[in-house]
């Protein structure tokens, strides 16, 4: 479950403009209005101060380990 959703939200994060943005500014609203996984949060809570930068994302999978 948390695999699937954290896929369609980096999906949304690359491609939606709008949702990135919302997700900088106030990722702990996203995630409630999102509904998700505890993992999930703590996923993006690493992936986002990345992509805000534009910087490398790292070696694959890198994100994916607590």
């Amino acid at each position: 479950m948390e695999e699937q959703q954290l896929c369609k939200l980096v999906h949304r994060l690359y491609h939606d403009e709008s949702f990135r943005q919302a997700c900088f500014n106030d990722l702990e609203s996203v995630a409630a209005s999102e509904r998700m996984e505890p993992l999930v949060l703590d996923v993006l809570k690493k992936l986002i101060p990345h992509l805000a930068l534009g910087t490398s994302l790292g070696p694959p999978m890198w994100w994916w380990h607590p």
